[in-house]
């Protein structure tokens, strides 16, 4: 999640350099919590913060407070829910060909029976259990324990696998494979727990 504000740290910091398996909770004297839970915190900055939401927050309506070297925030409510899939897609869409990981764009526009890979976040809860912040193992298979389902262009794409990424913390990644039947831009779609993704676009030819 970001979490948007004022006077939120009083110098940007990310993680460059940062070698560890388990995010900090904690990054330049500013810290947040929702649920009364830690969240892990992957970029602070004046008016932005990054964070994984704790994977042990219950759903409903949840508290969240930051706090920095001034004292803490007041407190809002935000509203957790147990999947709420959401793809990346800024600068562009996050979406890889599954064999050479190229980031498919206008010159590499996807193909039908191509299996690509979507970067998203908002799964949820995996078969393997995951500790916030703790970087997948690339030695662990973590699959979605609710099944995720895809469209591309309205028609329906073959889900092969939804797993928590290797080397991330928050980051899922779904293997389609696109449908026949479609050219120029089309949307993709996750749906997981009758909650909808957002809409993003890759060119297909």
């Amino acid at each position: 999640i970001s979490i948007f504000g004022a006077n939120l740290t009083k110098v940007a910091t990310d993680l460059s350099g940062w070698a560890g398996r388990v995010l900090p909770s904690t990054l330049n004297g500013t810290s947040v919590t929702i649920g009364g839970k830690n969240a892990a915190i992957i970029y602070v900055g004046p008016g932005q913060i990054n964070a994984q939401v704790p994977v042990d927050v219950a759903a409903g309506q949840q508290a969240v407070v930051v706090k920095s070297t001034v004292g803490p925030s007041s407190s809002f409510n935000v509203t957790v829910a147990a999947t709420a899939p959401a793809i990346f897609f800024s600068p562009t869409a996050a979406v890889l060909k599954n064999a050479d990981f190229s980031l498919v764009g206008p010159a590499n526009a996807a193909k039908a029976g191509d299996v690509i890979l979507v970067y998203c976040t908002g799964l949820g809860a995996t078969s393997a259990s995951l500790a916030t912040g703790t970087l997948v193992p690339s030695t662990t298979t973590a699959n979605t324990t609710a099944a995720v389902t895809a469209t591309i262009g309205g028609k329906p794409a073959t889900v092969t696998y939804a797993i928590a990424a290797p080397g991330f913390a928050g980051l899922y990644q779904v293997a389609l494979t696109v449908p026949s039947g479609l050219s120029g831009n089309a949307a993709i779609v996750l749906t997981q727990g009758g909650a909808l993704s957002n809409s993003v676009p890759i060119p297909v030819q």
